[in-house]
């Protein structure tokens, strides 16, 4: 079985499903923190994952590829999200 990359085109639609489900602490729209029915695994790797979610709400990258909930706290990550989404015209 291969596993598929971790792109900013599978970011998008799993950032908006996960921030409209509610109940958003502690996950990861890549699913590497529970998100989705299973866990997955990505062919990039979660350091890459988390330098792509990082990227999308105007972070640089980082060496250890810190997730944006760990550098700047969980609202704040959040806060960027949704302004991201919406100025990229990813929220109808």
């Amino acid at each position: 079985m291969s596993l598929e990359t971790y792109t900013i085109e599978k970011h998008v639609p799993r950032l908006i499903e996960m921030l409209e489900g509610g109940v958003i602490w502690n996950k990861c729209p890549s699913g590497m923190l529970g998100f989705g029915k299973d866990e997955l695994e990505w062919a990039n790797g979660e350091e890459s994952v988390c330098v792509i979610c990082r990227g999308f709400i105007g972070l640089g990258s980082s060496s250890m590829g810190n997730c944006p909930c760990d550098s700047l706290g969980y609202s704040e990550a959040v806060k960027r999200t949704w302004l991201a989404l919406e100025d990229g015209g990813h929220l109808d």
